[in-house]
C-alpha cells in the first residue's frame, strides 16, 4: 500500500519488485487525492531543517490518468492487481477493501494526511510487515503525527533512518546528518 502516489515514481519501483519477486500474487493499493495537498496546519508549514515550506493547498497535484500512464510505460500496470483509490485519506483509507498489508509506504507530507493514513491502515499491517514514512525528516507535521501515533499505540520498535545529503551540490558537511524518511518493522508478537 502506498498513500500519496502522485505520479508513480515510488509505486513503479514497488510494482517492479512485486512483478519480479512476488510469488503470492499480491495486490498493490495506491491512494491519492490527485488534487494536491489539503489545507495545511501551522506545523505543516515548518520544515525540519530551515525555513517555512512553500507548499500550500493543491501543491503536488497530478492526475489518475498520468499515474496509470506512467505505470503502463514501465510495464507494471495490471487492472486485476493494481488498485487506485482517489480521494482524501480520511475518506478512503478506512473503507478500502485492503485486508492485509505487508509493506505500508506513507507519503502524505502533512500531519492530517499522515495521521489519517496510519490510523486507518496500521492495524492491517501484518506482524513482521514494514512501515516506511517519507518526509518524516523534512516536515514537522508528518513527524508529529507518526510520533503521536506510535506513542498512543505503544509502538516501540526502533526507527531506522534513511539518510540523505541535502547539500545542493556543495561539499557535504559531515557534521550534519540529514534524513528524509524512517521505517520500522511491526513486531511479530506483543510482550506481556
Amino acid at each position: 500500500v502506498e498513500t500519496g502516489i502522485y505520479m508513480g515514481g515510488s509505486s513503479i519501483v514497488m510494482l517492479k519488485l512485486m512483478k519480479e519477486f512476488d510469488l503470492c500474487n499480491k495486490h498493490f493499493w495506491g491512494f491519492d487525492s490527485f488534487i494536491g495537498l489539503p489545507p495545511l496546519r501551522k506545523e505543516d508549514k515548518k520544515l525540519t531543517f530551515g525555513s517555512d515550506s512553500q507548499m500550500d493547498v493543491g501543491f503536488w497535484a497530478s492526475s489518475e490518468k498520468t499515474f496509470i500512464h506512467k505505470l503502463k510505460i514501465h510495464d507494471v500496470w495490471n487492472e486485476s492487481t493494481v488498485h487506485v483509490v482517489k480521494g482524501w485519506f480520511n475518506e478512503t483509507c478506512r473503507v478500502a477493501e485492503v485486508k492485509q498489508i505487508s509493506f505500508l509506504r506513507l507519503d502524505g507530507d502533512l500531519f492530517d494526511s499522515t495521521w489519517d493514513a496510519i490510523s486507518a491502515l496500521y492495524k492491517r499491517v501484518v506482524p513482521g510487515g514494514y512501515i516506511y514514512v517519507d518526509d518524516f525528516g523534512s516536515f514537522e507535521g508528518c513527524r508529529d503525527a507518526v510520533n503521536l501515533f506510535r506513542q498512543r499505540n505503544g509502538i516501540f520498535e526502533p526507527l531506522q533512518y534513511i539518510r540523505e545529503n541535502n547539500n545542493n551540490g556543495k561539499t557535504p558537511d559531515l557534521s550534519i546528518i540529514l534524513f528524509e524518511a524512517v521505517w520500522w518493522q511491526k513486531r511479530i508478537s506483543r510482550i506481556y
